[in-house]
């Protein structure tokens, strides 16, 4: 994993690379970055999906601001082990691949692309939403590679990237007020 900045502040920004780690979880498609002291002890934390013929969730601590003098030699992160059952429950093997994740409003998001489905778990590993996915294309449906939430001018904005045939979503969420928490698609999208 390498860590970028930009670079100036002129119409030619670049970014630039700040350090490298190595990471030992196999076969990695999602990764999230944690700041919140509330869902780990330490306050931050990466947390990695990747796959060994099944759902392997780990979280490492990441030293911040990086250290420069890992560019050359990448710096190893000690993983911690997570309970990988508990997010891929009641999902096939074959459906536990998490292409995306995000943490956002406390929660983190998990896109199980074969599953075809989100998931949202609190920070005591509570599954608190799942949603069906749009299905874009057909046969396409378990090419959801991306996700992103966002909140603009105040509305909730899902962002999916389809990888084949490429296309970008976005998808004015509705929110659920009553619980406060939660959202569903619209109904042209669900």
């Amino acid at each position: 994993m390498i860590t970028l900045e930009w670079d100036g502040f002129g119409n030619d920004d670049l970014l630039k690379p700040t350090a490298r780690y190595k990471i030992s979880t196999p076969n990695v498609e999602g990764i999230a970055f944690v700041r919140d002291k509330n869902f780990f002890y330490d306050g931050q934390r990466l947390v990695v999906a990747g796959m060994n013929n099944a759902l392997l969730m780990n979280t490492f601590s990441m030293p911040l601001p990086p250290e420069s003098s890992s560019l050359g030699n990448p710096t190893n992160l000690i993983a911690s082990m997570m309970n990988s059952n508990l997010f891929g429950a009641n999902l096939l093997d074959v459906d536990t691949k998490v292409s995306a994740m995000q943490f956002f409003d406390g929660l983190l998001y998990l896109l199980f692309d074969n599953a075809q489905v989100i998931r949202a778990f609190d920070r005591l590993g509570n599954m608190i939403q799942e949603t069906k996915l749009p299905i874009p294309v057909k046969n396409f449906e378990k090419q959801w590679e991306g996700m992103r939430l966002q909140r603009k001018n105040g509305d909730l904005i899902l962002h999916l990237a389809l990888d084949t045939p490429p296309q970008l979503w976005s998808i004015k969420l509705e929110e659920n007020t009553g619980s406060g928490s939660g959202w569903k698609l619209p109904s042209c999208a669900s």
